[in-house]
């Protein structure tokens, strides 16, 4: 409670990657309506820019990388964002949106 998403984007990736990172502007302010277990959500994400260190390990591997959140194992990998449209991502606007040059503010209203 009272963290602001800038500063929860960077404890999010000491926490889940053991990673630095800055946090730069707001890319996308995103609507996305979407049904899950039979339940209807509208959830509202920002999404920022971030930078990792230059001799961050995560940027100096291919992947996957191993990440923890609590007791849960996470894995993390680097796609093309060209490349996005061979897998499933979501919210889906993000397949369009980060192949993007460049990639700028908009706000997005995704209903899948």
């Amino acid at each position: 409670m009272g963290e602001g998403a800038e500063r929860a984007i960077v404890r999010e990736w000491q926490e889940e990657l053991g990673e630095p990172v800055t946090c730069g502007e707001l890319l996308w302010v995103v609507e996305n309506f979407y049904t899950a277990n039979g339940s209807q959500f509208h959830e509202i994400g920002l999404y920022f820019r971030v930078s990792l260190a230059p001799t961050s390990r995560v940027l100096a591997s291919n992947g996957p990388i191993r990440g923890q959140e609590g007791g849960t194992s996470l894995e993390f990998a680097w796609f093309d964002r060209r490349q996005l449209g061979r897998i499933d991502v979501r919210p889906s606007f993000l397949v369009s949106a980060l192949a993007e040059n460049p990639l700028g503010f908009r706000h997005v209203v995704q209903r899948e």
